[in-house]
């Protein structure tokens, strides 16, 4: 039972937005890595009251079958070193390490934790839609040097026209939709490497830690609505136009969000 309520959370959690994904790559000198996802669930699930040591052994074996599942997408050889249930009295969510023998062999899409995690919640449900295929990052470690290549630009052909601006009224409905399913999202995704980060190419960078994204809708909802100019600016910007994207996160004010858009990120340490 405790199998299909926690799904049930997944999907409504994935509808409401209250969901935060954290991943993060940790490289190490001898070119091994480890990858930890935490994954938090929506609030509420706090209030459901502690489960029984049978449904916690019941939700264990579930998180160690998806786990291993996913560890083979990541690569040959990746195995699970890991899962941990957050807050056993009452799960909020789950953290999973994996070992990684070999960082050149990581294939690891943007996405991966949000498709993951849908992936789940919708198993089994009738008339699901296929999922597009996402080009994964590519890493490259050799001698204290890590190279990480972003996904090339998906192709597409231009609009013929570009859509007409919309008014602040229709700004506001657009931001107000958009709160209501993505309130309390937040996804990250960073790369570390064995101290000390001697250089490197990368926007965001902390101690020996690099940011490839961290987009927390509620900080960028909150500036839109401050400033509807922004929400504008946004508009039809995404990966495959790396500068037009660039230009535009620079409109936003500092912190709002972090998105790496270099074709390479070059690190050495």
């Amino acid at each position: 039972m405790i199998i299909r309520i926690c799904l049930l959370v997944l999907l409504a959690t994935l509808m409401s937005g209250c969901l935060k994904t954290f991943t993060n790559v940790h490289v190490r000198r001898d070119g091994s890595a480890v990858l930890r996802d935490s994954i938090y669930l929506m609030e509420s699930i706090r209030d459901s009251g502690p489960p029984s040591a049978d449904s916690l052994a019941l939700l264990r074996q579930k998180l160690d079958s998806m786990a291993l599942k996913y560890a083979a997408e990541l690569g040959p050889n990746v195995t699970v070193r890991s899962t941990t249930i957050v807050n056993e009295a009452n799960p909020t969510g789950w953290v999973t390490e994996y070992n990684i023998p070999s960082i050149n062999d990581l294939t690891l899409g943007r996405n991966r934790t949000m498709k993951m995690i849908g992936g789940e919640a919708m198993a089994g449900m009738q008339d699901q839609q296929e999922q597009p295929v996402e080009e994964p990052m590519h890493f490259s470690y050799s001698n204290g040097v890590l190279e990480i290549t972003n996904p090339p630009a998906p192709t597409g052909t231009a609009p013929a026209e570009l859509p007409k601006p919309q008014s602040k009224e229709e700004i506001k409905m657009a931001i107000d939709m958009m709160q209501t399913f993505m309130s309390g999202l937040r996804v990250a995704l960073t790369v570390s490497v064995d101290p000390p980060l001697v250089s490197t190419n990368a926007q965001f960078v902390k101690g020996s830690m690099i940011t490839i994204m961290d987009v927390d809708f509620d900080k960028l909802m909150n500036v839109w609505k401050k400033n509807p100019k922004l929400y504008r600016s946004m508009q039809g910007k995404h990966p495959g136009d790396p500068a037009g994207l660039q230009r535009a996160l620079k409109t936003l004010p500092k912190g709002t969000l972090k998105y790496e858009t270099r074709e390479k990120i070059v690190v050495k340490f």
